[in-house]
């Protein structure tokens, strides 16, 4: 850190004015912090890949919507498809059956049975009705469309065929899921955290000084401005919750007004704070959200592990419903 200064000063002394001129730079660097700075970068990189990861969690649950919505709106398309061929069959059904029964074939109770199945075919059909525009709704909601344009989704697509090896499935949801790599990054963000802390407790060396022209001299005096310096060495320790320094400085100052030599001299100066607790909470909390973090990953796993099983099993009970429908659907039609 520098920063450039300019000063005028102006006064009164043993009944006389005088003036003061002053510029120059003065600066600040960090020579050694046990390897703070590089942990900060480390820290701060790790912080960038959380933020990446996090955006393609948002992206990938965004994609997921899109396909659910897309899936109900299809699969309500196909409802409504298959529930109107089975009125129509009805319908074709009822008008043989209404001749059958003014041919006094059938009975008046069979003819209502035909006419009270017809009612609920229809009223299945106002319900699909409303499933299939809130499932449109949905999906233009999500795309952004206007709720007049239609969307084209084509057939229903074939039921795809998941593999079921447990082992497999959890190495590949370890590598791209995304909320437990998120966990693992925290992991590592915390990490860094704590070596942060600990840094802090380590040996710091601080480099500062000036240098810069002055003058100060009585306003019947013509302006003579000379150079001056200072420049020290800081080093500190936490030592507990103490902090020792030790401070060094050499400095040469232009004479200030009614002086006619510069004072040149160096100091040594060593303090210890005591109790300065900071140090200590910063790495009490850092070991606290390290480990917090540690947990975080582990209940991570756990989750994920039993989604994996949760998902196979799922999957086992939708195929499972699948040939149980498609028998059914067979069997309706022989009826």
């Amino acid at each position: 850190q520098a920063k450039v200064k300019y000063k005028l000063t102006g006064g009164t002394t043993t009944g006389e004015d005088f003036e003061g001129q002053e510029y120059g730079m003065e600066f600040e660097q960090n020579v050694w912090s046990g390897g703070k700075y590089r942990a900060l970068y480390n820290q701060a990189r790790v912080n960038l890949a959380v933020a990446r990861k996090n955006h393609e969690k948002t992206k990938a649950e965004f994609i997921f919507e899109v396909i659910q919505a897309y899936y109900n709106y299809v699969f309500a398309k196909e409802k409504m498809k298959n529930k109107l061929v089975l009125k129509g069959n009805i319908i074709e059904l009822l008008d043989i059956s209404e001749k059958q029964y003014n041919a006094k074939a059938l009975t008046l109770a069979e003819i209502l049975e035909a006419r009270s199945q017809l009612e609920e075919v229809n009223f299945q059909v106002v319900q699909i009705e409303n499933d299939l525009e809130l499932a449109k709704l949905a999906l233009q909601q999500l795309l952004s469309q206007p709720s007049k344009v239609e969307i084209d989704v084509g057939e229903m697509p074939e039921p795809l065929i998941f593999e079921r090896d447990e082992a497999k499935l959890t190495e590949v949801a370890y590598k791209n899921r995304r909320d437990y790599q998120v966990n693992k990054l925290l992991v590592l963000f915390q990490k860094y955290g704590l070596e942060i802390a600990q840094k802090k407790e380590g040996l710091n060396v601080q480099l500062t000084g000036s240098y810069g022209l002055k003058d100060e001299y009585y306003v019947t005096e013509q302006v003579d401005m000379k150079s001056e310096y200072y420049i020290g060495l800081k080093f500190s320790r936490a030592l507990g919750p103490h902090t020792a320094e030790l401070n060094l400085m050499d400095q040469d100052k232009v004479p200030q007004i009614g002086q006619t030599t510069s004072s040149q001299f160096t100091s040594e100066e060593l303090t210890v704070k005591l109790k300065k607790q900071k140090n200590q909470t910063s790495l009490t909390e850092a070991n606290i959200s390290y480990h917090k973090a540690l947990s975080e990953l582990e209940n991570s796993k756990r989750t994920l592990v039993h989604d994996i099983r949760s998902s196979i099993y799922s999957v086992a009970e939708a195929e499972a419903k699948i040939q149980n429908d498609k028998s059914i659907l067979a069997l309706s039609a022989e009826e």
